[in-house]
């Protein structure tokens, strides 16, 4: 079942990471809760983002989806989902 007031959304990043930075201010302005994780600071999602085969950061998880690319695309696939999901 899904708990009220918990975000599906997971923004994998690190403090060295400029990208992640304007990531998640912009999905901050646009109104979106998410998740943070520092793979400095989390071994294991580290290691699950490297089974995925994912090597640059940001990473937007949504619903164990992964996703990563140009920022404006995150933030818009993002927002489409959070649309999809209060309607």
């Amino acid at each position: 079942g899904s708990q009220e007031g918990v975000s599906m959304i997971n923004v994998y990043s690190s403090p060295q990471c400029g990208k992640c930075a304007v990531l998640k201010h912009k999905l901050r302005t646009a109104g979106i809760e998410f998740n943070e994780i520092d793979v400095t600071k989390d071994i294991s999602a580290m290691a699950t983002l490297e089974v995925e085969g994912l090597t640059t950061l940001p990473v937007v998880e949504i619903e164990s989806e992964f996703m990563t690319g140009e920022i404006d695309f995150l933030v818009m696939i993002t927002r489409e989902y959070i649309a999809g999901a209060i309607c």
